[in-house]
């Protein structure tokens, strides 16, 4: 491995789709920031168990806030269930997900590459929707979110 940092890193997701990721948005990523700092190779990317379309949701978002003091400050230091209701977080992280199956993918996928503000917010979100739900709904959906969970790429 080289010592040299690299501006973006070459991530690729586990269908072919190739994208690039600036140094510090990628370290919103605990996973891939250890990446980086072991070192990679020049034109070396980062095979990761991902869909394509959620890794490039991911890497607009990290991009979108991983320089942002104010949101920083906030997703760093403050415990979520204090921050994960305002209506500022709700409108910063909802555009990710259109439908549940969405939501279950960025969570399955935020756990994975440890992007821990991304894992609180949609842990948050499918709990708030599943409050308002009968019984048999919750079993349901929850039953939907274990099978995206499990399911293998």
């Amino acid at each position: 491995m080289t010592d040299v940092t690299y501006d973006f890193v070459a991530l690729r997701s586990n269908d072919g789709v190739s994208t690039f990721i600036s140094n510090g948005a990628a370290r919103f990523s605990k996973l891939l920031g250890a990446r980086i700092e072991k070192g990679l190779e020049p034109n070396q990317a980062i095979d990761l168990d991902i869909e394509g379309d959620t890794l490039d949701k991911l890497v607009k978002w990290c991009e979108d806030y991983f320089d942002n003091t104010w949101i920083n400050s906030k997703l760093l230091t403050i415990p979520p269930e204090d921050w994960v209701d305002t209506p500022e977080m709700i409108m910063m992280f909802s555009w990710l997900w259109n439908s549940d199956e969405e939501l279950f993918d960025i969570f399955k996928a935020a756990h994975y590459l440890v992007i821990e503000p991304l894992v609180d917010m949609a842990y948050f979100s499918i709990v708030k929707k599943a409050e308002s739900m009968s019984d048999s709904e919750k079993n349901e959906y929850y039953n939907r979110f274990q099978t995206v969970l499990s399911k293998s790429a």
